[in-house]
């Protein structure tokens, strides 16, 4: 996932992983685009 490699790029992996597992337990690809929105800026 780019959002979380980008993350990580950034001193970030902890962020990365807490992201990842909030995706991995949603319910819909819409909302994992607000759970990823929070952590970087989507474009």
């Amino acid at each position: 996932m780019i959002a979380s490699l980008t993350l990580k790029e950034h001193g970030m992996a902890a962020e990365a992983e807490e992201m990842r597992n909030r995706i991995y337990s949603c319910g819909s690809y819409a909302e994992a685009l607000d759970i990823i929105s929070e952590y970087v800026e989507i474009v």
